[in-house]
């Protein structure tokens, strides 16, 4: 129980996280990391919620093909880049900046955007050939964005609380 007092740190230290997770909690961010899944997450639920509405409130659920797709988009990339070798198959590593990047990495980022193009061009589609009605079509799109967006802007800050664990070991 004395040990317990004496130790400070705001989190367990027996966490199996990633080694720049846990640079950046050492340093004094954990808030912002807590603040960045946090903020990823509610992102994503509620894009998931509007894609699921947009099925649920007109009992039209051939929109749900759109969320399969949207759910196996980063698949090709982290396969990718797992499998590319350059910089070895640890979780922690896959979003580090690098100089070069390997055609395998070009190839799952490429295929990942078709997968959701594929995604929002099935929809319009489907809109198109009045399999689903507009009302459904607009919630498919918001939540698609909606999703889009918190995933890029989740990497973005990611890679922004990387730079600044990276520049401040300097």
């Amino acid at each position: 129980h004395s040990d317990r007092l004496s130790d400070h740190t705001p989190y367990p230290t027996n966490l199996s996280l990633p080694h720049h997770i846990m640079a950046a909690l050492d340093q004094g961010n954990i808030i912002k990391v807590v603040l960045l899944l946090i903020c990823c997450a509610f992102g994503l639920s509620l894009g998931m919620i509007l894609l699921i509405l947009g099925c649920a409130l007109w009992n039209n659920w051939w929109a749900l093909f759109a969320i399969c797709l949207y759910l196996f988009a980063p698949i090709p990339d982290l396969l990718a880049k797992i499998l590319s070798g350059v910089r070895g198959s640890s979780i922690d590593e896959l979003f580090v900046d690098k100089p070069s990047v390997s055609l395998g990495e070009h190839m799952g980022a490429f295929f990942t955007a078709v997968l959701a193009t594929l995604a929002i061009g099935l929809i319009c589609i489907l809109l198109h050939a009045n399999v689903i009605p507009w009302q459904t079509f607009l919630f498919q799109l918001a939540g698609g964005l909606i999703i889009g967006v918190t995933i890029v802007g989740g990497l973005a800050a990611h890679r922004v609380l990387m730079f600044r664990n990276k520049s401040t070991e300097i």
